[in-house]
Parts: structure tokens; C-alpha cells; sequence
């Protein structure tokens, strides 16, 4: 199996980018259906068929490709700590007040890591010059 970091991490930012304007509507249809999409996609690649769109935007728009794969690791974050926090719940029952700090903390986590992505990345970008500029 080939490893597709770059077009994995890129598919995760494209899912954060379309699915923060429904979060803050509060359109949970929406939401469940671009969640849906997301895990099979997701899917696809891990079992090498990358869609054509992921490949398009990697070769046609390298810098913001660049930018929303800074960000694309939020949405993995944010499953594998639901995967987590219920596998905790299932062992340990915990009280709910273990459960509302513990979904308060990644909440903050996650919603610092959008911006200190883009800062990292673009810090990044500044201070290291890519290959196709020393042409």
C-alpha cells in the first residue's frame, strides 16, 4: 500500500473547509451527509483509489493545497477522539462530568488548531524556499 499523507491530509482540510460554515449554522443534515462522504472518501484512498479532484487540486493549486493540508489533520483528530472517548466510556464508566471536561478540552484544542496551523504553515512557507523557486 502506497502511502498518501499528502492527499489524505488535504482531503481532511477540504472536509474542515465545508463543513465549519454548516457547524456554526446548525445545519446537522448537511453535516451528517459531508461526514458521510468525508469516511468514504477516506476509505477510497486508503485503499489507493484517490479521487480525480484531489489529484487536480495537488497539481493545478500547489500552495493552497499546501495551506489546507496544514489543517487537514483537525477531522481525524476530532473522530479518533470520539473513538477514544467512547472506548473510555465502554471500559471505565466515568461520571458525565468527566465526559463534559474532557469534550470541552478538545473542543479548545481543535478550535486553536485551525489558526496555529495556517501560522505554522505559513512560517513555514516563508522561511523555507520550496524547489520550484530555484529555478
Amino acid at each position: 500500500m502506497k502511502l498518501y499523507s499528502k492527499e489524505t491530509l488535504l482531503f481532511g482540510g477540504l472536509y474542515e473547509l465545508l463543513s465549519i460554515p454548516f457547524a456554526y449554522a446548525e445545519i446537522d443534515n448537511f453535516s451528517s451527509i459531508l461526514l458521510l462522504f468525508f469516511v468514504v472518501g477516506v476509505l477510497l484512498i486508503f485503499v489507493n483509489k484517490t479521487p480525480r479532484f484531489i489529484k487536480y487540486i495537488l497539481d493545478n493549486y500547489p500552495k493552497s493545497a499546501y495551506y489546507c493540508s496544514s489543517f487537514g489533520w483537525l477531522p481525524y483528530c476530532r473522530i479518533l477522539t470520539i473513538i477514544l472517548l467512547f472506548c473510555w466510556g465502554v471500559v471505565f464508566t466515568p461520571d458525565d462530568n468527566f465526559f463534559d471536561t474532557a469534550v470541552k478540552l478538545v473542543d479548545n484544542i481543535l478550535s486553536f488548531g485551525l489558526p496555529a496551523s495556517l501560522l505554522i504553515a505559513f512560517a513555514y512557507s516563508k522561511t523555507i524556499k520550496s524547489p520550484k523557486s530555484n529555478k
